[in-house]
């Protein structure tokens, strides 16, 4: 299964060769697409309350997403599904 790297809500390219990555829902660890989900939730919610600029929430995602949940959200991820544009 194919996603984004950097999310349509922070304005990836939906179409874009390089803007799609494999993303399985389970992996070891927790860091699958459901942590990946919550992190591009909060990225989205900071850049609308002017928190973080939109470049730095792409930059923080496309460079090393794991590493920006852990600034962002926490230290380990929740292995619980949020809902996509939650907030």
């Amino acid at each position: 299964m194919s996603y984004h790297l950097i999310s349509l809500e922070l304005g990836g390219s939906p179409d874009s060769p390089q803007n799609l990555w494999p993303e399985p829902h389970h992996v070891i660890g927790g860091w699958g697409s459901y942590a990946k989900d919550k992190l591009e939730n909060r990225l989205h919610s900071m850049v609308c309350r002017r928190r973080i600029s939109l470049k730095q929430a792409q930059h923080a995602i496309a460079i090393n997403w794991i590493a920006a949940y852990k600034q962002y959200v926490g230290a380990t991820p929740d292995q619980g599904r949020s809902h996509r544009y939650g907030g």
